[in-house]
């Protein structure tokens, strides 16, 4: 380990993996699956990327950057802010 607490490649030690306290990945599937019944009820087509980047978005309140017509359709369902490019 070094001086800034990191180990150093090539050494026997595994280096600890750290959590990322915004993301709660155990309730993420679960969402994204709830985001998806919800447009299709609404007859739009939410691939499970984009239905799990919309979810991602709306959960931590982020607009998404996009040139896809996929999230505008989505958008127009659901709380997604988007920027279009």
């Amino acid at each position: 380990m070094n001086s800034s607490g990191h180990h150093k490649l090539g050494t026997s030690a595994t280096p600890r993996l750290r959590v990322n306290p915004y993301l709660p990945l155990y309730a993420v599937p679960g969402m994204v699956a709830r985001r998806r019944k919800s447009a299709r009820r609404a007859g739009v087509q939410a691939g499970t990327i984009d239905a799990l980047l919309a979810q991602l978005c709306i959960r931590h309140d982020l607009t998404l950057l996009t040139a896809d017509r996929n999230f505008t359709h989505i958008a127009q369902h659901c709380p997604l802010r988007l920027w279009r490019g």
